[in-house]
């Protein structure tokens, strides 16, 4: 857990904090994505009451970095965008002290209400930001794989998220199906960085550390695959398979981290 964050902060604290404006990176914005859904993963365990200190930790940890996350995308957002990231600035941080305080033991419908109004707003407009941002030209043919990548981290915990909301008859309408849809692209855009997909413009694992890495998602994903398909058929899913799950979507992050630090790296 505190690898994973130390990760997720020391990108965070990469981004420059001058005055100007400087080009969003995607990386970023898919970090405050990551980080969105793992509040609301980690607030609907506590209030089922699943290793609660431990996610309540979690709860602290990341909403403090989606805050600083948020507040220097906004210092490095171009005049364009300020008022939406602004917006979004505000809006995240009510989220993230609604979490805080399910994390301190709040179980009331108000600070749980307001964490599940403004999850969705949130992640859903840092993922619109991130379709419109670029990534290194220096990547060339392994853009699209890049950003693919940055992409399965996201999903790698909104499937946690949505699965633990299902089991709590506290999803939004249609997660199951949207769930449904994040297990078939998760799948094959893993089959598709491992072997390559022309047609997505996706080549083959660039190196023989990325491809293993990569295989150890596919082990894990063998594990987790056949829990978020029994949430989201609407089968019930017993606390400790989804106290595994978010312990095999950590994992799985984990290596995807690994993976697109081995991508940087190429480009060095």
């Amino acid at each position: 857990m505190r690898t994973l964050l130390s990760y997720l902060l020391c990108c965070l604290v990469m981004v420059p904090m001058s005055g100007a404006a400087q080009p969003v990176s995607m990386v970023h914005v898919l970090d405050q994505v990551v980080l969105t859904h793992r509040i609301a993963k980690s607030a609907c365990l506590v209030l089922m009451g699943a290793e609660a200190d431990i996610h309540a930790e979690d709860i602290e940890r990341s909403s403090t970095a989606l805050d600083a996350g948020l507040e220097r995308l906004l210092a490095t957002s171009g005049a364009e965008d300020r008022n939406q990231i602004k917006s979004l600035r505000d809006i995240g941080h009510t989220m993230s002290l609604s979490a805080k305080q399910v994390a301190a033991g709040d179980m009331h419908t108000v600070p749980a209400g307001l964490l599940l109004r403004f999850n969705p707003i949130v992640s859903n407009t840092l993922g619109d930001i991130a379709s419109r941002t670029s990534v290194p030209t220096a990547l060339k043919e392994m853009r699209s794989a890049y950003r693919a990548v940055h992409r399965m981290r996201a999903i790698s915990q909104q499937v946690q998220r949505d699965l633990c909301l299902l089991e709590t008859d506290l999803a939004w309408s249609g997660a199951a199906d949207v769930m449904a849809d994040h297990i078939v692209e998760f799948e094959q855009t893993l089959e598709d960085l491992i072997d390559g997909n022309p047609a997505r413009s996706i080549i083959k694992a660039p190196s023989i550390h990325i491809k293993i890495t990569l295989g150890k998602v596919a082990s894990k994903w063998v594990t987790l695959a056949p829990i978020l398909r029994q949430a989201a058929r609407d089968d019930p899913v017993d606390m400790r398979d989804i106290q595994l799950a978010s312990v095999l979507g950590d994992a799985i992050l984990r290596n995807l981290n690994d993976v697109a630090v081995r991508f940087d790296r190429l480009i060095e």
